[in-house]
């Protein structure tokens, strides 16, 4: 059945997508940098080398759909990965003003600047993160949903599991929506991606139901707990103060919409509004909160998760711009222009602020003193020590050693070597002080303790604000 996109004669929407694209690409293609040394640089890899293998394509953390979406993008070097979660992003914001659009809603083209505008959204694009695909799927279906596509939608929305695991949360609230709108069939599609990938698993020589058996995350979390407040604080954070206003004002407005039928200001697709839009964010927030809150799912309390959402929230910001510059001031005074032009301004130029939710350009969207020294590190093993086999637990010296990280005639992990209970001969091992201590669960002390072991360089990073520490030790 082929789909009818809607012709909207909007002459502001288009141009601006546009002047939009400029930035996203020269960040992308000509500015190095790779946000961080972790997770960022891990989907890239598996993207990067899964045309080598295969196999890649199925690894339960890297998450098959957005490996094989990004893995052509990733031939192109880190840039195509950014690229690719650049175009997201504005295809996202596309899909949110024709929502807008779609429900009705004046000054649809601002939905396009809410998106791109919330200052942590626009810094995660250029990344390896699954975030900006997540959120893109999301909000396309709440498209297809409007545009009376169900089916296609549930399709679609089936492979969210395997761009990120909270996909499953989503698909429990869409399942909710095609139960109350007596849509059985809708709700039978939601399980296509896991059918899909359970038999290309098999084929692959997995068991059928690998999506559960190779499940990464522990139930309790290695990585502690924090504060039930943590998340509303990183809202607050994620999307800038005048955009984090508007949200909450047009939560406060559906939500007593729900309450009080005349005062709704969307009277058309109001279910899909509350339940899919509203409903979405709601559901994937508190799951959030709750996990970092108690420990739970190798939740880190990490902020990026909630950019993956932020598309559905400039919806819900736009309604509440529509209620405020719709308020009807006595006399003559022009109360609504007054209101947008404050309010929009405050928005463009948020991101550009010396404020902690703002975008600071020189350190976000730029190598972290942690990826030059590892770099550095680089340049002096390939100079002083060519040929030496590694052990190292920063996936970011690959990337700076321009090696296969799969390669294991290269390098191994850091406590590769413990396991095995030797060394390669001719070998070095790198430790540092986060991701052999926070990962691999080992202090320094065991490297000094190593009578085969001596200690060849030491790294630090200036500052005394999270220094990163290296040892180079070789047998």
């Amino acid at each position: 059945m082929h789909i009818k996109l809607p012709k909207y004669p909007d002459n502001i929407a288009v141009p601006l997508i546009f002047m939009l694209a400029l930035p996203v690409l020269y960040f992308s293609v000509f500015v190095p940098f790779e946000a961080d040394t972790g997770d960022s640089v891990m989907h890239y890899y598996y993207a990067r080398y899964a045309f080598q293998d295969p196999l890649l394509y199925l690894h339960h953390w890297a998450k098959p759909f957005f490996t094989l979406l990004a893995s052509p993008f990733a031939q192109f070097g880190f840039g195509g990965i950014k690229l690719f979660n650049g175009l997201a992003g504005l295809l996202s914001a596309w899909l949110a003003y024709c929502i807008a659009k779609k429900l009705g809603l004046k000054y649809s083209w601002l939905a396009i600047v809410f998106v791109l505008f919330a200052p942590a959204y626009f810094v995660k694009l250029f990344s390896g993160y699954t975030e900006p695909l997540f959120g893109l799927i999301l909000i396309a279906a709440v498209y297809l949903v409007l545009l009376q596509r169900p089916i296609y939608a549930s399709v679609l929305l089936s492979f969210l599991p395997f761009v990120r695991s909270e996909g499953l949360i989503i698909i429990m609230v869409f399942a909710l929506y095609f139960v109350i709108k007596r849509n059985f069939k809708a709700i039978l599609f939601l399980i296509t991606g896991h059918v899909i990938y359970s038999f290309v698993g098999f084929w692959a020589g997995k068991s059928l139901l690998w999506m559960f058996t190779e499940i990464p995350y522990h139930v309790v979390s290695v990585y502690g707990n924090g504060s039930l407040t943590h998340y509303p604080t990183q809202l607050l954070l994620t999307l800038g103060v005048p955009l984090f206003v508007l949200f909450i004002l047009g939560s406060c407005l559906l939500l007593v919409g729900m309450v009080f039928k005349k005062s709704s200001l969307v009277t058309a697709n109001s279910l899909e509004v509350r339940l899919l839009i509203f409903g979405s964010f709601l559901a994937y927030f508190l799951f959030h909160t709750i996990s970092w809150g108690f420990g739970l799912f190798g939740s880190m309390g990490l902020s990026r998760v909630l950019t993956a959402i932020v598309p559905l929230l400039a919806i819900v910001s736009l309604i509440a711009f529509n209620f405020l510059v719709g308020l009807k001031s006595k006399g003559a005074f022009p109360l609504h222009a007054v209101v947008s032009v404050v309010i929009i301004g405050y928005i463009l130029v948020f991101p550009f602020l010396h404020n902690p939710a703002s975008i600071d350009f020189k350190h976000e969207l730029r190598r972290s003193p942690e990826m030059l020294m590892i770099n550095k590190i680089a340049t002096d093993l390939q100079t002083q020590y060519p040929g030496k086999f590694l052990y190292y637990s920063n996936p970011y010296f690959s990337y700076a050693l321009n090696i296969n990280h799969f390669d294991q005639s290269k390098h191994l992990c850091f406590t590769d070597w413990q396991a095995a209970k030797s060394l390669h001969p001719n070998s070095l091992i790198i430790w540092d002080n986060w991701f052999s201590v926070v990962e691999e669960r080992t202090d320094s002390t065991v490297l000094y303790q190593n009578p085969s072991l001596r200690l060849m360089r030491r790294y630090e990073t200036e500052g005394s604000d999270s220094k990163k520490t290296f040892l180079v030790f070789g047998n």
